[in-house]
C-alpha cells in the first residue's frame, strides 16, 4: 500500500510499541479511512509489506481467480437487474386490459414456459426444431418472437412499426414495451405477441 505522500505502510506503524501512528494517521486520512485503518489488527511479528490478492488462499494473484471474480460479479449484477426487470414485468402483464388468456400466455411467455420446438427437443420428443414460420433457425422463443422474418415483418407492418433490436433480449424488450407510458401501444404489443404464437400453431 503506498500513500499520497509516497509513504509506505510500515511508516505508519510504531515498532517499539507495535501498533498504529494514530496521531499520523488520522492526520493523514480522512476519518473515515482512518477508522478503517485503525481498525485492522497488526501482527506482533510485523512482517515486510507486501501484495496480497485476497481471492486466492495462497495470496498470489492469478488470471484464473480474476476471471472467476469477474465472472461471480458479472453474474451477481444480472441476476439482481433480472429480478427487478421481473418485478416490472409481472406488474405490466397484470394490469394490461386484455383477456385473462392473453395474460396468461404473456407470463408463460416471461417464464419461458411455452412449448417451443427446441424445448420440446430437449424433453426428449422426436421432432423437427426449425421454426415452422420461416424454416431458416431452430425454433426458440427469442427466434420465433423477434428474429424470425416472419415475425419481424408482422412488427414492422402492425400500428407499432417495430424493428426488432439484433441484440436485446425477449424478456427485456417485453418489459421495456408493456411498462410505456403509451397503454395502447403495451396493449397492442402483447396482443401482438398473442396473436405470433396463434399464427404459429
Amino acid at each position: 500500500m503506498v500513500l499520497a505522500s509516497e509513504a509506505r505502510v510500515s511508516e505508519l506503524i510504531d515498532t517499539e510499541t507495535k501498533s498504529w501512528k494514530r496521531d499520523l494517521i488520522r492526520n493523514v486520512f480522512s476519518p473515515f479511512e482512518a477508522k478503517q485503518i485503525l481498525n485492522i489488527p497488526l501482527s506482533w511479528r510485523l512482517p515486510e509489506d507486501k501484495r496480497i490478492w485476497h481471492w486466492e488462499k495462497n495470496g498470489r494473484y492469478s488470471v484464473r481467480s480474476a476471471h472467476r471474480l469477474t465472472k461471480e460479479t458479472s453474474s451477481k449484477e444480472c441476476q439482481e437487474a433480472s429480478s427487478s426487470n421481473d418485478q416490472e414485468l409481472w406488474k405490466a402483464i397484470w394490469r394490461m386490459k386484455a383477456p385473462p388468456s392473453v395474460q396468461n400466455f404473456l407470463w408463460r411467455l416471461a417464464k419461458d414456459i411455452l412449448p417451443t420446438r427446441s424445448k420440446l427437443r430437449r424433453k426428449g420428443m422426436l421432432i423437427d426444431t426449425i421454426c415452422p414460420l420461416c424454416f431458416e433457425e431452430e425454433e426458440t422463443l427469442d427466434h420465433l418472437f423477434m428474429c424470425c422474418r416472419f415475425s419481424q415483418q408482422t412488427w414492422f407492418s402492425s400500428t407499432l412499426g417495430l424493428h426488432v433490436a439484433s441484440h436485446c433480449f425477449l424478456k427485456l424488450w417485453m418489459s421495456d414495451c408493456l411498462n410505456k407510458k403509451d397503454h395502447l401501444a403495451a396493449h397492442i404489443f402483447g396482443i401482438t405477441l398473442w396473436k405470433i404464437w396463434q399464427g404459429r400453431n
